[in-house]
């Protein structure tokens, strides 16, 4: 993490600001023992090294005030201890460096500080120091000139020390031979399958032992809730069947839209832009002598589809001069250079769609039908109030449907996923919400219709709700048969397994009398993918040493299993044989690395040196309980 966010600070007023902080992230050890300190002006001490009370207010504050705007609200007190125990931790953490930084003779001159500071693109405009934007910002952080110089002059120290300290760009080969092990070890097995056919089990229970096993398995028996459902369906669909259209009005329909039936011509249409008139001219006429326009792209750097503009329409075109143009060129065909403004183009069309205009009688059919479902949809909302009505007289929706002549629906029962007492598939009116307002309604409610996707309307009634219930033990004797038969040879199959491995010996011996052939799998890696082996029966191959059985649950021709395996050789890979994924995992670890080895110098570091805080200054800078700490 250290690694990772100093190299994310390019620039010193960012390292000021977030690579200090990182040392916060350090783990601090605990406070081993406490003592009175006298009061100063310093809030730490670590050997020769202080933390004022001045600096410790400025991060504590700056901190806090981070944190109140992030979360847009003012900081709760035990928020704010937080916040003081993590800075008393990277202001340690900084102290310990400084003070190795001065017993290391570490400095810093004024005109490499001034250097790095007149040289930070945040206080620059257009590439040169601006004094302005400088004295802008330290006014934003609270920070004088002064202030910052010694910041910048402590900020190099340090990274003059810890770049020499956890300057890790890799691994060291320990971690190298044993990340090639774990990753490339290939490891070769024999197997062979423990089958049903191969265990026995006693006779399936009855009566009250039948009874028993059931209710230890009676949850995965459950009758879901099912409702008993009528609808009354309005579908426009149907009604506009018998709807009489207007002739005149399908003919003043089309006049109205006509140009919205007629598809223009349109072309795939791909451009090269170049700087100026000759470049453009010099590569028109390599055309002319037989060099294709994908030929020109990739000159270019290109390929033919990063050239590619699109499908466009004449009117589509955001140029109308590249339009006039384009439009003119036959397939595959250059056009000439081109100025368009921001370039000098060559054009290339690749296809052409020709226009299609359709009169009056090729679409009459399809208005027709637009318009008839228009006024059946108005008949819906006609109808609408008539069945409510009969509703409200109390007519059944049968007697509804039989008078108006509308679709009538009738469900013996359908649960919350739409599937019925034999787990088939039951067939709703397509309605907004319809499976959901079924199940929120009580029995014999008058519900409100609800609109169809094509535009109709749809009322439901739940006639009869069947609660939710475990089934009982004589509708599903076979299936509790068939469960606890599996049960039985899933638990002889492991004990059989579990028999073998610890007879062990060679698998031939083993496996007599049980498989006929004995398998080799193609030698796997932990990574690998087998035909042959499942992950966890490879998981469970590099878990034990040479020779030794591992088994695990399989399949073979539909049946449950036991894969049988015995671990015949070892493949350790050449130590120098590290392919790129696995040098890239040392490079991704060696910033971890850094962090620890940082971590561990400043740990022992604040051990030799000897650490006091003064809990009292601290409490009086931050309104806390006085208590003074040291090391």
């Amino acid at each position: 993490m250290l690694t990772a966010m100093r190299k994310g600070s390019d620039n010193w007023f960012v390292k000021i600001f977030l690579g200090i902080v990182v040392l916060g992230f350090i783990a601090t050890g605990g406070l081993l023992s406490y003592s009175s300190v006298q009061s100063s002006n310093y809030v730490a001490t670590v050997g020769d090294a202080n933390v004022t009370a001045d600096a410790f207010f400025a991060d504590y504050s700056q901190e806090a005030n981070n944190y109140s705007r992030r979360l847009g609200q003012a900081l709760q007190p035990q928020f704010l201890k937080l916040i003081e125990q993590t800075v008393i931790a990277r202001t340690v953490n900084r102290a310990t460096l400084e003070n190795t930084g001065k017993i290391m003779n570490l400095a810093i001159d004024d005109k490499a500080a001034s250097k790095t500071i007149t040289e930070d693109p945040n206080f620059q405009s257009n590439g040169i120091f601006d004094k302005a934007i400088f004295d802008g910002l330290l006014r934003q952080n609270n920070l004088s000139e002064k202030d910052y110089v010694a910041l910048i002059k402590e900020q190099k120290i340090l990274d003059q020390l810890t770049d020499g300290l956890v300057n890790v760009k890799y691994s060291p080969e320990i971690y190298a031979s044993i990340i090639n092990e774990f990753n490339d070890q290939e490891r070769i097995v024999e197997f062979f399958h423990i089958t049903p056919a191969n265990v026995e089990i006693g006779e399936v229970p009855t009566g009250d032992e039948l009874e028993t096993f059931y209710n230890t398995v009676i949850e995965q028996f459950d009758a879901p809730e099912y409702r008993q459902v009528e609808t009354l369906l309005l579908n426009p669909e149907l009604l506009a069947k018998d709807m009489q259209v207007d002739d005149e009005e399908v003919k003043a329909q089309y006049e109205l839209s006509k140009n919205s039936y007629n598809t223009p011509e349109t072309r795939t249409i791909s451009q090269l832009l170049y700087d100026n008139m000759d470049d453009a001219k010099a590569a028109y006429a390599k055309t002319q002598n037989g060099t294709t326009f994908a030929d020109l792209a990739v000159d270019k750097g290109a390929t033919s589809a990063g050239a590619l503009l699109g499908t466009f329409s004449k009117d589509n075109l955001p140029n109308q001069k590249m339009a006039e143009v384009a439009f003119l060129l036959d397939v595959f065909q250059v056009s000439q250079p081109l100025d368009l403004g921001l370039g000098i183009a060559l054009l290339q069309v690749s296809k052409i769609t020709v226009a299609e205009t359709k009169t009056f009688e090729d679409v009459k059919q399809s208005i027709e039908q637009s318009e008839a479902m228009r006024l059946a949809i108005d008949k819906v909302y006609e109808l609408r109030d008539d069945v409510e009505d009969e509703i409200a007289g109390g007519a059944t929706f049968k007697e509804i449907a039989d008078k108006f002549d509308i679709e009538f629906g009738a469900v013996e029962a359908i649960d919350v996923n739409s599937l019925d007492m034999n787990e088939q598939p039951v067939t709703l009116p397509v309605a907004l919400q319809l499976l959901g307002g079924i199940f929120n309604s009580d029995e014999a409610l008058d519900n409100e219709p609800l609109d169809t996707i094509n535009g109709g309307l749809v009322w439901y009634v739940v006639n009869k709700i069947t609660a939710r219930h475990n089934k009982d033990l004589s509708e599903v004797t076979d299936e509790v048969n068939a469960l606890w038969r599996g049960q039985e040879i899933e638990k002889a199959l492991l004990a059989k397994a579990e028999e073998l491995a610890a007879k062990g010996g060679d698998i031939d011996a083993l496996s007599d009398g049980i498989a006929e052939v004995i398998s080799v799998a193609s030698a796997v890696k932990r990574s690998t993918r087998s035909v042959q082996l499942s992950s966890e029966a490879i998981a469970a191959l590099f878990a034990v040493k040479q020779n030794a059985y591992a088994f695990v649950p399989a399949s073979l021709n539909g049946e449950n299993t036991y894969i049988m395996m015995q671990l015949k050789d070892i493949i350790n890979p050449d130590a120098i044989d590290m392919d790129e994924e696995n040098n890239q995992i040392l490079q991704s670890i060696a910033p971890n690395l850094a962090s620890t080895l940082l971590e561990s110098y400043i740990e022992n570091n604040k051990g030799v040196y000897g650490i006091s805080i003064n809990q009292d200054l601290i409490n009086r800078i931050v309104g806390g309980e006085a208590t003074s700490q040291q090391f």
